[in-house]
């Protein structure tokens, strides 16, 4: 390929291979108003998610661009398309990209990827359809294994800081966070790559010196519950562990990974009949935010689950006691009760 490309020879019948043998676009697992579907190619409707968010592409308008990749239908520039979650987009310059050349698409099908311009209203795994109740699933969220306090060397400067902070989060690399008390920026990470390469990008793109300190927390879960005055109840007992990230949803900031592991009380298999009573008051900790689009984490990806004292009598520790476990929700080996 390289060769061909090198000395201009054997160009058509290496287009010609490629065009013979290159599997087309395959079939996409996805629910639609709650039933599990599968979206083809050849479906008319148009269909697609979101799996990359880069933020200033043109470093002259800041701009930020949503790669969509479309999963079936014919899409046409002017198209209304809408999200999981009911947001509507009119896509005005969608983008085609070929290298560092990008061209306004006026067409696109099944298999196409496309740019977004937007400015964050989407997120990666959003689900984007002609009527928005299609949720396509397959992309995992991984909680952070580090996480630093940011720092910007000019104190003048911190709320440009938490800007450029915010809109790096956006692409889905890393996490920001914000506790409940204080100030502090705390930024996570699967590794330490990831801080270094954040530092080169904010000194580039915004013109600043960014320091990454040891934060006074070493472990980051999204929480969950089914009974929001139970979660607002925790949330409220422990004030100085917990805080939200991006998009606001609550996160527990454990200073140990201890904290999420402690000795399990009865448990009972996914088989067992569940409870009697109504609404659950079990608190999940969740190793990605809770989404409505269909990749984010919420149930399917739970890390944890465990039993919440009654919140008459008082919390205690700071977590109820879960067993951590990395296993997805959808085959749990254990559920404390």
């Amino acid at each position: 390929m390289f060769g061909s490309a090198l000395r201009h020879f054997g160009v058509l019948e290496l287009l010609r291979t490629l065009h013979a043998y290159a599997p087309p676009p395959r079939d996409q697992k996805a629910e639609k108003k709650g039933e599990p579907i599968t979206v083809h190619a050849s479906d008319n409707t148009v269909s697609g998610f979101v799996f990359k968010i880069q933020a200033n592409m043109d470093p002259n308008h800041r701009d930020r661009v949503a790669f969509l990749r479309l999963c079936s239908g014919e899409f046409k520039r002017g198209m209304r398309l809408k999200t999981a979650g009911g947001k509507q987009l009119n896509i005005h310059n969608p983008m085609m990209f070929l290298a560092q050349d990008r061209e306004i698409a006026e067409t696109a099908y099944a298999g196409d990827v496309i740019g977004v311009p937007n400015h964050g209203q989407l997120r990666v795994g959003d689900s984007l359809s002609e009527n928005g109740d299609i949720k396509f699933a397959g992309i995992p969220n991984f909680a952070p294994e580090l996480l630093r306090r940011a720092r910007v060397k000019d104190p003048m400067k911190a709320k440009h800081l938490r800007k450029a902070l915010e809109s790096l989060a956006e692409e889905g690399v890393t996490q920001l966070f914000k506790p409940t008390i204080g100030s502090d920026m705390i930024v996570g990470a699967v590794g330490q790559l990831q801080f270094e390469v954040m530092i080169e990008r904010v000194a580039a793109e915004y013109n600043l010196e960014v320091v990454f300190e040891p934060a006074p927390y070493n472990v980051a879960r999204w929480l969950s519950c089914d009974d929001p005055k139970v979660l607002e109840a925790f949330l409220e007992k422990n004030k100085s562990a917990s805080g939200t990230d991006l998009d606001d949803a609550p996160v527990y900031l454990a200073r140990m990974r201890g904290m999420l592991a402690t000795p399990r009380k009865r448990t009972r298999t996914s088989a067992s009949p569940p409870r009697k009573s109504g609404r659950s008051k079990a608190i999940y900790l969740l190793s990605g935010p809770p989404s409505s689009s269909g990749f984010g984490s919420g149930r399917n990806f739970a890390a944890s689950v465990g039993e919440t004292p009654d919140v008459a009598s008082g919390f205690g520790r700071a977590l109820p006691p879960p067993c951590f476990s990395s296993q997805r929700a959808s085959a749990p080996s254990n559920v404390a009760t």
